[in-house]
């Protein structure tokens, strides 16, 4: 075996032991007690940083994306510590498979539940068998020139090879200077973002779940439920999954008056510092 081998191979089961004590972290902080404004706090920040910022703007190009912009850079760091929706160069390559392959059988569970749900948020199982899906090098080669500016950005590259070593020094320096923000906004947030994605990618690609509706036909089973929705006060559009998946790159992707996306302002403000012109 080459030194590559070694040193991938340790830096993956490095990502799951680092990836599983955040998680722990954030369960014990959340059913220990903890006061209702951190829950706000942490769920606000893992849903601007993950689903606004990684998912939404980065990996479905909701607008083009100033690289160089100070702020981008920041939240590309940040995308790296907590091993939600991040590395950045990771997501934009993983998740077109999920819109691609989303509840197609066998084909949905090796190309996307497996490699996006088993490593990326839900759970830091480990992938044992590491299958590529059906024309993986020609998806990649598609992803990659479709995200050209953040594959190529020297600043995004660094982070995703490294993100490990950043989430590990990173969260020994918050645990050493502010255990606050460590325990009660990243560890708690990955925590919400692993529980709010596992409700959205279960009940949001369900046949029929009590509550959920379809507002467009789509080429899957995606339902919005309008109950979990505002039971994370309505930030967290990936639980009107139907709507996503029919508009992914909308910056407002609920049709109805009364999908109130709560997470707008933040889109917009986003928009205004790292949009290029």
């Amino acid at each position: 075996m080459n030194k590559n081998y070694y040193v991938k191979n340790i830096n993956y089961y490095a990502r799951i032991l680092i990836m599983s004590l955040i998680l722990l972290t954030g369960a014990w902080v959340l059913f220990s007690g903890v006061e209702w404004y951190w829950i706000l706090i942490a769920g606000a920040y893992t849903i601007i940083l993950n689903d606004v910022f990684c998912h939404r703007i980065c990996a479905h190009r909701m607008f083009k994306i100033k690289v160089d912009s100070k702020l981008y850079k920041i939240l590309v760091f940040l995308a790296s510590i907590d091993m939600g929706y991040g590395p950045v160069k990771d997501v934009v390559i993983a998740h077109g498979l999920h819109h691609i392959h989303s509840d197609k059988g066998p084909e949905d569970n090796m190309n996307w539940r497996y490699h996006w749900y088993s490593t990326t948020i839900v759970s830091p199982i480990p992938r044992l068998n590491d299958v590529k899906p059906k024309n993986y090098e020609e998806y990649l080669q598609k992803q990659t020139h479709k995200h050209h500016n953040i594959w190529s950005d020297p600043w995004t590259d660094f982070c995703s090879r490294h993100h490990v070593k950043i989430s590990f020094l990173t969260c020994l320096v918050l645990a050493v200077l502010c255990p606050v923000i460590l325990l009660k906004v990243i560890c708690l947030g990955r925590f919400l973002l692993t529980v709010m994605t596992g409700i959205a990618g279960s009940v949001g690609h369900m046949d029929f779940f009590p509550g959920s509706y379809r507002n467009f036909k789509t080429n899957d089973t995606s339902s919005n439920s309008i109950v979990f929705h505002y039971l994370f006060l309505g930030l967290y559009t990936g639980m009107l999954q139907n709507n996503h998946h029919a508009n992914p790159a909308s910056i407002k992707p609920n049709p109805r008056w009364w999908e109130i996306d709560t997470s707008y302002p933040f889109v917009l403000a986003l928009k205004h510092f790292i949009e290029k012109k």
